[in-house]
């Protein structure tokens, strides 16, 4: 059961650790144009491209950009990113046409940014060039939104700026919608949870400051499609508060009962319990020194397993979940193991045959972990509730619910949060008095039908 818990653990741990790895490395490329006067014809015919990096905005040197077929006609329709992740095509013609960059492949096989697949880690996308006079000095800015905070929602918004000659502005005043930022050394500004709607974007510098340049956007908020595994790009401590969902939620109960379904039943048939409470110490006092024997022998290998998780998803993201993640996880996993090892040793006391014990404990187990969500939700809705009073019926049955008050908890620890209208100390609070209360009735029930 040990061997089986630890190959759980360290497979959960080895793969989500490798998913929030690949989602932090980001390892993404992606690009934005401007079309701007970057000589001194006046004409808005020169485009500029800045390719960077998708997770930190940072800039890339070296990558390709063309426009496409003409290209091989034209070699000054090609060129290179600088240091500055910058390339500009000047004096083009007033038109259509397909631009080309060569963005290399994240990690996890996908190339990002604008356009459409063009070859093997190039995108292409369509670009006007207006070719017009430019009427007076302005800024020129690209809008994108995206998930830039890698919170699962498209409501963020990433605002590139630069000047007449398409160098970076940095410290230009960017306002969308009443929240304010400035733009780093590379020229890119990021505003982050922005509402559903339309947003209107405004942009001004000192060096220009009668000068506002403003454009519009549609924010979408849509979720993204990180799915199941979104998590994982909350970081190394949502890792693991999922992995001890999987691993210890999951076959934590079972180990327990494997270990101490016949802790007292099986000296009750050999008849050894009557030697034991012979012994000048009372019945509560024999119970509570099994409950502690056991939930050391218990937890002396789950500990271990679990510091395995711990190292390995450590060592796969390179970041170490946080000093409070890791004890909020050994703290819960001792109190839910405790609670099922109560719970397990009651039935032990109460069964007449080791076999009535385990087959009581799985069947708890299987109550707590299938069946208690349905029976929930059939009482839920046979009390006609909204959408709003069933959520909060249901986080209150939770706290009747061991294994969910488990997960209630290590999201407590871990991120702080807990249900609308609980506190972050509650969870962890019930899981105690869960405890106690299993320990008192298990002293009970031991001295009234020890020796049946």
């Amino acid at each position: 059961m040990v061997l089986l818990l630890a190959l759980i653990m360290v497979l959960a741990a080895t793969g989500f650790s490798r998913f929030a790895a690949s989602q932090e490395q980001g390892a993404g490329e992606a690009y934005v144009t401007h079309v701007v006067a970057a000589d001194n014809d006046t004409i808005l015919n020169d485009l500029v491209v800045y390719a960077y990096h998708d997770d930190t905005f940072g800039p890339i040197m070296g990558r390709n950009v063309s426009l496409g077929p003409e290209a091989l006609l034209n070699p000054a329709l090609k060129g290179r990113t600088d240091a500055r992740g910058i390339c500009i095509l000047k004096n083009l013609t007033a038109a259509y046409h397909i631009l080309v960059v060569d963005l290399k492949k994240s990690d996890d096989g996908l190339t990002t940014g604008m356009g459409i697949e063009y070859s093997d880690g190039a995108l292409a996308n369509q670009i006007f060039i207006p070719g017009v006079p430019r009427m007076y000095e302005s800024l020129s800015l690209a809008v994108q939104t995206g998930d830039f905070d890698r919170k699962g929602r498209i409501d963020d918004l990433m605002v590139d700026v630069v000047d007449d000659s398409g160098s970076p502005i940095q410290g230009a005043r960017v306002n969308v919608s009443g929240v304010t930022n400035l733009t780093d050394s590379n020229g890119v500004a990021t505003i982050h949870d922005l509402k559903k709607g339309w947003a209107e974007v405004s942009v001004t510098t000192d060096e220009f400051p009668n000068t506002t340049t403003v454009a519009s956007v549609d924010i979408s908020a849509q979720q993204t499609m990180a799915g199941l595994f979104g998590f994982a790009e909350a970081g190394p401590d949502a890792v693991l508060s999922l992995v001890a969902q999987i691993a210890i939620g999951l076959l934590g109960p079972i180990y327990v009962i494997a270990l101490c379904f016949d802790t007292i039943s099986r000296e009750k048939l050999s008849g050894s319990i009557d030697y034991l409470l012979c012994r000048p110490m009372g019945r509560r006092a024999v119970i509570g020194g099994k409950f502690l024997g056991v939930l050391g022998a218990l937890m002396v290998p789950i500990t271990a397993v679990s510091m395995v998780g711990v190292a390995i998803i450590a060592m796969v993201t390179h970041h170490s979940p946080s000093p409070g993640a890791v004890l909020g996880f050994l703290v819960y996993t001792i109190l839910l193991i405790g609670i099922f090892a109560l719970l397990q040793m009651i039935f032990s006391t109460l069964s007449k045959t080791t076999g009535t014990a385990v087959l009581s404990g799985i069947g708890l187990w299987l109550f707590f972990f299938l069946l208690f969500s349905i029976v929930v939700a059939v009482v839920g809705t046979a009390m006609h509730l909204t959408s709003a009073e069933y959520a909060l019926f249901s986080t209150r049955a939770g706290f009747l619910n061991p294994i969910s008050l488990y997960g209630m908890s290590m999201g407590a620890a871990i991120t702080g949060e807990v249900p609308a209208g609980f506190a972050t100390w509650q969870p962890g609070l019930a899981m105690v008095v869960w405890l106690v209360i299993c320990l008192a009735v298990a002293m009970e029930v031991f001295r009234r039908r020890a020796t049946e």
